[in-house]
């Protein structure tokens, strides 16, 4: 198996890390999230990009609307709020 097929593999699994962790814990720092995730990443990638790759991640999760930044503290987003939709709705 090639290293880089490898790390694409690891990378859904970092999704489903961090996802958990945060569901399970409720918030989570990127210090914690690497304390759970150095040692699972590829050997082939030294510690700063073994970090670079977290943060990154923590990034895309962030656009995805699944986690939200508190100062330095993650979390899940709150659930999208419908009521000016369902309002608007009423009126047809």
């Amino acid at each position: 198996m090639r290293a880089w097929s490898y790390i694409k593999k690891v990378s859904n699994f970092e999704f489903y890390s961090v996802l958990d962790y945060i569901k399970k814990f409720g918030e989570g720092k990127r210090e914690d999230f690497e304390k759970v995730l150095l040692d699972k990443l590829p050997y082939v990638l030294d510690k700063s990009q073994k970090q670079n790759k977290i943060k990154n991640n923590l990034q895309a999760l962030r656009k995805q609307a699944e986690i939200e930044p508190q100062r330095k503290i993650w979390k899940m987003s709150k659930p999208a709020d419908y009521t000016f939709f369902r309002r608007s709705l009423d009126i047809f």
